[in-house]
């Protein structure tokens, strides 16, 4: 990498970082290219070299996050004691619980309440989002699901996730796998938002969601 290049890392790096402070500080709706130009001490013409708008700095943040939490899942589920869909399950939960305690401000800008205004452009942001979704539903291949009591029309929907996620399972699998993740991930939302009350952070309670959800799709 030439100087050039390595210069220009290094401010992309520090523009992401500092504008990961703001949304953790204000809020993604609050986040503003000018304060993040003054905190580097940068002109905002200068930063716009590097991000256009608002919403190209917000979608590269969203992109990121996505993509973390993804990396952490994925590298829990293929630990080399992770053996077999259950365990990987479980994994794959605690990762994703743990990450989100982690980076909380993150975890709510790509799965909280959406910016005003913002509208997210599907490439970068559905191959990063998605992500998860794969992983998971690769772990009902072999999984018996049986026939879910859905209409038509669901039915329909969820045969074109199949295809957007490229995994080979039915869609009553990709029902009870989604509505399986849905409790996992409640719960996560749950406690981020306190309330649980003296529950909120307890091990013991999260592990029994992960637990009745892998029984409930036959891990």
């Amino acid at each position: 990498m030439g100087v050039r290049d390595q210069r220009r890392a290094e401010t992309t790096a520090a523009i992401l970082e500092v504008a990961r402070q703001h949304v953790a500080s204000d809020g993604a709706a609050q986040l503003s290219l000018r304060a993040v130009a003054r905190d580097l001490d940068l002109a905002v013409s200068a930063l716009y070299r590097y991000y256009p708008s608002r919403d190209d700095l917000l979608t590269t943040l969203i992109t990121e996050a996505y993509d973390d939490c993804a990396d952490c899942v994925q590298e829990a589920m293929t630990g080399p004691r992770v053996r077999g869909p259950r365990a990987a399950w479980t994994a794959a939960a605690r990762a994703y619980r743990t990450w989100a305690q982690e980076n909380p401000s993150r975890f709510m800008l790509i799965l909280g309440t959406p910016v005003p205004g913002y509208v997210a452009p599907e490439d970068p942001t559905v191959t990063a989002g998605t992500r998860i979704p794969r992983l998971l539903t690769a772990l009902l291949v072999d999984a018996d699901i049986p026939r879910r009591r859905v209409p038509r029309s669901t039915r329909s929907q969820l045969a074109r996730l199949v295809e957007i996620l490229q995994v080979d399972v039915s869609p009553d699998a990709l029902a009870a796998g989604m509505t399986a993740w849905d409790a996992v991930h409640g719960h996560v939302m749950f406690e981020l938002s306190g309330q649980f009350g003296p529950l909120t952070g307890d091990d013991g309670l999260f592990d029994e969601v992960v637990r009745s959800q892998a029984d409930r799709l036959g891990l």
